[in-house]
């Protein structure tokens, strides 16, 4: 080689690994709750999915994810929840699309090699606020249909809700 020839790629020398950086304990936390995070949405769906509450109409009769909370709700509740919960939600489509770009990008750091974790951190990062934000509007949605509740309404609710957490326990005892 006379120098100005540029090296074959069996000719270049490998370049030695670097050293994993050390992960700080702020984006070590942000994972663990981004995580768990996520790991409650999945579970709040298949909740609602082994519950009956997510059905072909789930856009308008869709469980909001407060498990013996929902589970008391009546159909017509749930349903018109639902509804306010997709007004209240206008950026359904681009959250959607925004999760699967999400999904891209973890599937193309856990290809990486070596795995490109801050990455992955970023997407799940992103899935876990989009989750919580999600929640919050579900929870906004809730309070909302508790303050137009009649006082009876809320009375009936709160008997619903116990009977709710009585079937959850075994034997339904305290």
């Amino acid at each position: 080689m006379n120098g100005t020839e540029t090296p074959r790629a069996s000719e270049v020398p490998p370049q030695p690994a670097l050293p994993p950086q050390p992960v700080s304990k702020r984006m070590r936390t942000v994972f663990i709750l981004s995580l768990a995070a996520n790991l409650l949405f999945v579970g709040l769906l298949g909740g609602a999915a082994i519950g009956g509450h997510w059905r072909a109409d789930h856009r308008t009769s869709m469980d909001v994810g407060f498990g013996p909370l929902t589970a008391a709700l009546t159909r017509e509740d749930r349903k018109a929840m639902g509804q306010s919960f997709m007004r209240n939600s206008p950026a359904v489509q681009a959250d959607r699309q925004a999760a699967k770009a999400d999904f891209g990008d973890l599937v193309k750091a856990l290809r990486a090699d070596p795995w490109d974790r801050a990455t992955a951190e970023a997407a799940l990062a992103r899935q876990s606020g989009r989750s919580l934000a999600r929640m919050e509007r579900g929870r906004a949605v809730l309070l909302d249909h508790i303050d137009a509740m009649s006082p009876q309404a809320r009375q009936d609710f709160a008997t619903r809700i116990e009977a709710a957490l009585a079937r959850r326990r075994p034997g339904g005892g305290d």
